[in-house]
């Protein structure tokens, strides 16, 4: 009876255990798939900045370069919700200097 019970003691462990690594496996490639999210959209953001830089009175370049703004500012905060972020308080100043730069454009 005792070794019955050090077995089923034994075997809700391993389960718990692996339940715990597969959660853990989850959580990485959420993260993965945000920081690759957020690197994308840095991506969109840069692309649509040369462009805008080339003539700020274009209102679509104006509006390209405000919605990757916008889009990469939610990216970022998907990666501080989903606690990805490798360094918080750099991405909160990425954040508010994309949203300060959003504030600034007149398009």
């Amino acid at each position: 009876m005792k070794y019955t019970y050090f077995l089923l003691l034994l075997i809700a462990g391993l389960v718990f255990v692996q339940c715990d690594k597969d959660s853990d496996d989850d959580d990485n490639m959420n993260c993965t798939i945000l920081q690759q999210a957020a690197s994308d959209a840095l991506d969109q953001k840069l692309k649509t900045l040369q462009t805008y830089n080339r003539d700020p009175s274009d209102p679509t370049a104006c509006m390209n370069y405000k919605e990757a703004l916008q889009n990469r500012v939610e990216k970022l905060q998907d990666l501080l919700d989903g606690g990805c972020s490798a360094n918080p308080p750099v991405t909160e100043q990425a954040i508010q200097e994309d949203q300060d730069t959003i504030d600034g454009l007149n398009c």
